[in-house]
């Protein structure tokens, strides 16, 4: 298995970083930093959280709306019906302010919601500024009850807000938890309030690009390069399988040549524990190999079969 791979199959784990996980102290809510990784993408749940009662303080302004880009235009026009295969998901909010020079470059659909990472392209070598916006709609009263208890508490729109691990965490309705988390941010509590203040509604939806039954799980990562790769995840048979699509195919030795969809593939038995790849056509490429979960070899009729039950959106979204 070659270092790509090894990250792949670390996906459905590494997500759960991203949230709080489980247990009475708060600052197990911190995770670690990260720096961008092109084709590390990542899915997981979201955790809860558990803790107890104190008081609000307040924090800086950011700089004055003077010295801030024009904020980012928002439309609540529903993305154009892909068909009866391809499914959507709601983006349900948006920042319309981020710091200068901040593009998005990963978004995806986890269970908790909608969740997507902004970054300034920096020097070469250097490590890349991030900032996380994502939508939690999950475990709400217990999330609510141990972030209330946070002695870091602020005002978001008016709303209450609270710092926990250097994530700013807020209840946008009854049922939603939004949350900004800034990486290599200078100014950071300024800026996640910032970034925090300028969210607002937003009715488009985005599609999946490539998923399995009724999974609407994926990230879909632009590589800058003129590059995208996406992954989602699979059940069939009782086992889980990784599932991709992206414009760079596996390459290594040793492949078999099968058949897949119709079309040429290859299947290497040393990569994952058993890999597809697929060759879609149009500089697209197909992936399914074994989560990492297990040592079982994935005999290539089961990858195939896999596959062939994908749904791979013909025109994905890449470009936002």
């Amino acid at each position: 298995m070659n270092d790509t791979e090894k990250l792949v199959a670390e996906a459905l784990r590494l997500r759960a970083e991203r949230t709080p996980p489980p247990g009475p102290v708060l600052a197990a809510l911190h995770r670690p930093r990260r720096s961008r990784k092109p084709l590390l993408l990542v899915l997981a749940t979201a955790g809860t959280v558990a803790a107890a009662v104190v008081a609000v303080t307040t924090v800086a302004r950011p700089p004055v709306a003077e010295e801030a880009p024009p904020a980012i235009p928002i439309t609540t026009t529903v993305a154009e019906d892909p068909g009866p295969a391809v499914r959507t998901v709601p983006l349900e909010y948006s920042p319309t302010w981020l710091p200068d020079g901040f593009t998005e470059w990963r978004r995806g659909n986890t269970p908790h919601g909608s969740d997507r990472s902004y970054q300034r392209v920096e020097a070469e070598g250097s490590v890349a500024p991030q900032i996380d916006f994502s939508v939690h709609g999950d475990d709400i009263a217990t999330r609510a009850a141990s972030l209330e208890a946070s002695a870091d508490q602020v005002a978001v729109a008016g709303a209450p807000g609270y710092f926990v691990g250097g994530d700013l965490h807020w209840r946008v309705r009854e049922d939603r938890f939004l949350v900004v988390t800034t990486q290599g941010v200078p100014d950071a509590r300024a800026t996640a309030l910032r970034v925090a203040e300028s969210v607002r509604p937003d009715g488009r939806a985005i599609r999946v690009p490539v998923s399995f039954g009724d999974s609407t799980v994926f990230s879909i990562t632009d590589r800058g390069d003129g590059g995208w790769s996406a992954h989602g995840t699979a059940t069939h048979g009782g086992h889980d399988y990784l599932v991709s699509l992206s414009t760079a195919p596996y390459l290594a030795n040793a492949a078999r040549e099968v058949t897949a969809r119709g079309r040429p593939a290859q299947y290497y038995e040393e990569i994952s524990g058993g890999l597809l790849n697929v060759d879609l056509g149009a500089g697209r490429h197909l992936g399914v190999s074994n989560t990492g979960s297990s040592s079982r070899l994935a005999p290539p009729e089961a990858l195939v079969e896999v596959a062939e039950l994908v749904v791979v959106d013909p025109e994905p979204q890449v470009k936002w």
